[in-house]
């Protein structure tokens, strides 16, 4: 059975917390957040221990704040009684408990170590929990590089690019949907290494399910000419794991206000602040 996971934080980083639970739900675990899961009305405390009890881990989230909130020391507590896993994940620099200092930690305290943090934690969920069998991993391995034939790709790279996709993800991506990603990036680089760098970068990064957003994001800034993104792809990138319709809203009404030529980019940043996209992290 799949195991299931916790998300413990304060409330000030209420935005890594959201963009943790949203990442690991796009790679297909089971996690439980506040946030996501209670309602007005609810009788949250007693919600929330009962989610702690009916999962198995509890991840953590370290910072200045949760380590002097007596709401995170609670749920730690509930989660030692019912004996839970506990998964520490340093969100920012702070004095550790030594009672969690016998414990690894995750290292996700800003934008560089995200990512190494991010796959280290995912490469340590999904050893405990194996999917695929040995004839069913070597079917799906034959169809990725079925794909990487077709569009005249290096093969060695293809298994290698499978394998450790394989390792971060609960659902391999489905060949249609890889030939999606591909098609796309081949058709809107310059070349073909352009190309294979765009789809790494994205395909390394983001589940599929994810895909429509960084084309929107694409859309965005090509249909606006946005002079401040040159780099059209490393800004759609950085934008995916925030869905556009939920600030380009924002964008629209302070650009009514504003002269567009002199104030796009100030206002560009203010619309990263309110869609939760200021991702100094």
């Amino acid at each position: 059975m799949k195991k299931k996971y916790f998300i413990s934080y304060a409330s000030e980083e209420f935005i890594k917390a959201d963009r943790l639970f949203e990442e690991l739900i796009g790679l297909g675990h089971d996690v439980w957040l506040d946030r996501k899961m209670l309602s007005p009305g609810n009788f949250f405390w007693e919600r929330i221990k009962e989610a702690i009890k009916n999962y198995d881990s509890l991840l953590l989230c370290l910072s200045p704040t949760s380590v002097n909130s007596s709401w995170v020391q609670k749920e730690y507590e509930v989660a030692i009684d019912k004996s839970k896993e506990i998964i520490p994940i340093l969100f920012a620099d702070c004095i550790i408990p030594e009672y969690l200092k016998k414990h690894s930690m995750v290292y996700m305290r800003n934008a560089e170590e995200w990512a190494q943090g991010l796959n280290e934690l995912i490469t340590y969920l999904c050893d405990s929990y194996q999917t695929n069998n040995n004839l069913a991993s070597t079917i799906d391995e034959l169809k990725w590089l079925e794909i990487f034939l077709y569009y005249e790709l290096d093969i060695q790279e293809g298994k290698e690019l499978f394998q450790r996709y394989k390792r971060v993800s609960y659902h391999l991506t489905q060949p249609e949907d890889l030939k999606d990603l591909l098609e796309y990036f081949f058709k809107n680089s310059q070349n073909k290494d352009i190309a294979i760098q765009h789809f790494k970068s994205f395909f390394l990064r983001f589940p599929f399910s994810l895909f429509n957003r960084y084309k929107k994001w694409m859309k965005f800034v090509q249909h606006h000419k946005l002079s401040f993104c040159s780099d059209k792809h490393s800004f759609a990138l950085r934008m995916t794991p925030i869905d556009p319709d939920s600030v380009t809203d924002i964008f629209y009404k302070n650009m009514q206000h504003y002269k567009y030529d002199e104030n796009i980019a100030w206002t560009w940043t203010m619309v990263q602040k309110a869609g939760g996209l200021a991702y100094e992290l």
